[in-house]
């Protein structure tokens, strides 16, 4: 770090160095380059009075809270909450008849969903209803596309890329 003697402004790097230097936190050739710079700069060594008021005033300002209860106290207190919604909370039991019903059901519906899809996307001739088209040649313009008829709604879905 290069000090300035009797600058009139610190630089950034200067003051974030000052600022390091009060925490403690330079190696000690730079903090003999800080205290250079503070002995040749009188804007440095107000900047650094000044960053160490604001620091202690921080310091002396900021109020401590005890808690009058260990956290034990508080984690037998969640435990507690925890059993208690536990023993309110009703046993979830399907009913007795229907339970073999309802198995079937859960994985027998997005079976039959599939199946009607898969359905739906054949044509009487045995074809897949997608097909595509050939890709369009011009003088100027090329596009590929896809091509959906449905036989059965009567629909035809052009899709160009």
């Amino acid at each position: 770090m290069k000090s300035t003697s009797n600058s009139a402004s610190l630089t950034e790097q200067q003051m974030l160095s000052i600022q390091a230097d009060i925490d403690g936190e330079l190696e000690p050739r730079q903090h003999s380059e800080v205290q250079a710079l503070l002995a040749a700069n009188a804007v440095a060594r107000d900047f650094r009075k000044f960053i160490s008021g604001t620091r202690e005033v921080i310091r002396r300002g900021e109020p401590t809270r005890g808690v009058p209860e260990g956290r034990d106290f508080y984690w037998s207190q969640i435990s507690r909450q925890i059993e208690g919604a536990e023993k309110l909370r009703p046993a979830s039991t399907p009913p007795r008849g229907a339970s073999g019903w309802l198995r079937w059901l859960g994985w027998g519906v997005p079976v039959l969903g599939a199946a009607v899809v898969a359905l739906v996307m054949m044509r009487p001739d045995g074809r897949s209803g997608l097909e595509t088209a050939a890709v369009i040649e011009g003088s100027q313009l090329e596009a590929s596309g896809l091509v959906f008829r449905s036989e059965y709604d009567g629909v035809t879905i052009h899709w160009i890329n």
